[in-house]
């Protein structure tokens, strides 16, 4: 089940600045339950299997409820010797429950500085120029029930136990971005202009027992060329970076 609200307002204040705001907030909740799967620990207790006093077959260990799970021999009619009852024992159900969270709030302001002389005196059109801040924070909660965090998972076929998580990755950043164009409207230039952005993050990480931050920077620059308005040309040096999500970073490995 997930869902997301998202809220934002645009204007302009002092009749040369274009500004924007934005609010975001997402949900997403989840119910893995499994039916029918074997659990380990009834499935040894209903095989170690006895006599009783009267010859018949019970579980030696002789704890309540549970029934013989005979899946090695076949009734004299070639029937199953597997009871309804013994199934309910030995089947069980597995669940999980939890979900994500993400809260974005952010601004920029832009504006077009050629309004105050700052542009190349071969281009009709100034330095455009934008700033903004943003805030993100991303959560994960992740609690199975006791029997799928046992050391083996609880049920055959699983391969692991999953275990409870809980954490969260907040950001801060701030970036800005600027184009300059050099030459516009000229026979063989129809638009020369240079420009890049950058972003600083700054991450504080907390959960499967730690806390850490720290941070880093993107940033790219490039240059446009188009000798017509039917060609560009575009050369670009960036820096990329990718942080890992709550669920790459806080999951344990080898786990479900």
């Amino acid at each position: 089940t997930t869902w997301r609200a998202v809220a934002g307002l645009r204007g302009t204040f002092a009749d040369e600045y274009d500004f924007e705001v934005f609010g975001q907030f997402s949900e997403v909740t989840n119910s893995d339950i499994s039916l029918n799967d074997l659990a380990i620990e009834r499935v040894q207790d209903a095989f170690y299997i006895v006599a009783d006093e009267n010859g018949n077959p019970v579980c030696r260990s002789g704890n309540q409820g549970c029934v013989p799970f005979n899946i090695f021999q076949r009734a004299p009619d070639g029937g199953s010797l597997v009871t309804q009852e013994a199934v309910d024992y030995v089947t069980g159900v597995g669940v999980v429950v939890g979900g994500t969270k993400q809260t974005i709030f952010g601004g920029n302001v832009q504006t077009d500085f050629g309004r105050f002389g700052v542009a190349s005196p071969f281009a009709d059109a100034g330095l455009g120029a934008l700033v903004g801040v943003e805030y993100r924070k991303d959560e994960l909660s992740n609690q199975p029930d006791e029997t799928s965090q046992r050391p083996d998972g609880g049920f055959t076929g699983v391969g692991g136990p999953s275990l409870p998580v809980e954490g969260e990755i907040e950001a801060q950043e701030f970036y800005a971005e600027a184009q300059l164009p050099l030459v516009t409207g000229r026979a063989g230039i129809d638009n020369l202009s240079i420009g890049g952005a950058y972003r600083y993050s700054d991450y504080t990480i907390d959960g499967a027992g730690a806390n850490n931050e720290f941070d880093t920077d993107t940033y790219h620059v490039f240059l446009n060329y188009s000798p017509n308005q039917s060609l560009r040309l575009r050369a670009q040096y960036q820096r990329a970076v990718r942080a890992p999500n709550v669920i790459e970073l806080f999951t344990p490995q080898g786990t479900n």
